[in-house]
């Protein structure tokens, strides 16, 4: 298992959260977020029944399990990074060991983020947080994915 501890250990499970706004407007965001959060009722305009959300959402999340205990990490690694606002664009990670700046390259084949930083040194960062980045127009998550790719 790999954990803070010992970040190269062999990774066995993976616990993730997600939290998913559903209703609220921009302004029921405290000011200081309200450049960063949203909802999905702000973003469409419509009302979002959350059990259908729910549903949906479980229904997308074994569908790449699925694929992933088929055909392994590159098809979900593929849709994580075109779908990314990170890759490509300057970033300041916190990590335990130091901060670091530099362009958000590529997602590697093990997942990890491959940050370039000034002196021209490629990173491969397992884990640190990115503060969120300023909304992007809204594209649904959710949404049947090209399969002629």
């Amino acid at each position: 298992m790999r954990t803070g501890a010992d970040p190269e250990g062999d990774l066995d499970h993976i616990i993730a959260g997600i939290g998913i706004n559903i209703a609220q407007s921009r302004t029921d965001f405290p000011p200081e977020l309200q450049a960063i959060a949203t909802s999905i009722s702000a973003e469409t305009g419509r009302k979002v029944d959350r059990f259908d959300l729910f549903a949906a959402l479980v229904e997308r999340l074994d569908h790449r399990l699925t694929e992933w205990e088929r055909l392994g990490f590159e098809p979900a690694r593929h849709a994580w990074s075109v779908r990314s606002c990170t890759l490509g664009q300057p970033v300041t990670l916190s990590a335990p060991q130091a901060p670091r700046q530099g362009i958000a390259e590529a997602l590697g084949p093990d997942g990890a983020l491959c940050l370039r930083t000034a002196d021209g040194t490629l990173h491969s960062v397992i884990f640190g947080e990115i503060p969120p980045r300023r909304r992007q127009p809204f594209e649904n998550p959710l949404k049947e994915e090209d399969e002629s790719k």
